[in-house]
């Protein structure tokens, strides 16, 4: 029984390799060299203003040869006889969007202009509102509050615990870690606001008219302020 041979190792070098040779519509071969000469001889005549893409049809109509115009284009780049690319003047213009971080569909919302100082004037209230609640509930400051239920934090930190290891208890560190942490956001809770930093940007539903209405939303990343 005959046997396949084992196939050789391929060795990658990262793509199709450059090919040196360009064919005519009959079959013949004419060197990149040669095709380098007609591009020259071309941009020295009537086509001096054409760029690659007309470039490439001419090869094809004048010399009969099967090219594309990546190839042309490349020779071009290798000749050092690209024309500059043209800019474009655009009659409007052209904004790029300010980056949000937008995890919930409840970020965002279009509100307008004459509403924002209401709106503006709530979030004052319940801010204010929510720190008047947090220092009834703890009117003796947070240290003596982390002091006060340490035994308790403890007791459910160590029933939590026991649930995945039973019969061990956390370490002192670990403890430590916890009342440390609670303590950390309780003073942030006391230092800061309630409901996220909102964040105002116009927008314009045609872009020759002014717009009434604004785009607000929580900023939870790097955002452009009003």
């Amino acid at each position: 029984m005959h046997k396949r041979p084992k196939p050789k190792n391929r060795i990658h070098t990262g793509g199709r390799p450059k090919s040196h040779y360009t064919l005519t519509k009959s079959g013949a071969i004419v060197s990149n060299e040669q095709v380098k000469e007609w591009i020259c001889e071309l941009i020295a005549g009537e086509e001096y203003a054409y760029g690659y893409l007309k470039l490439s049809y001419c090869l094809r109509k004048k010399f009969n040869l099967i090219i594309n115009k990546k190839k042309v284009y490349r020779l071009c780049k290798e000749l050092a006889i690209l024309r500059p690319q043209r800019k474009i003047n655009r009659h409007y213009p052209r904004k790029l969007t300010r980056n949000r971080l937008v995890t919930a569909s409840n970020q965002l919302r279009w509100i307008p202009e004459k509403v924002r100082p209401l709106f503006e004037k709530e979030l004052a209230r319940v801010n204010n509102e929510g720190r008047e609640l947090l220092n009834k509930a703890l009117p003796e400051g947070v240290d003596n509050f982390v002091k006060s239920c340490r035994e308790q934090v403890i007791k459910d930190a160590n029933l939590m615990y026991q649930e995945f290891h039973p019969g061990e208890v956390l370490s002192e560190e670990v403890i430590t870690k916890i009342l440390d942490d609670l303590k950390e956001r309780l003073n942030k809770a006391f230092a800061g606001k309630f409901i996220p930093e909102v964040n105002y940007n116009r927008i314009g539903f045609h872009f020759q008219r002014g717009s009434d209405w604004f785009l607000t939303g929580a900023r939870l990343c790097c955002c452009c302020k009003k």
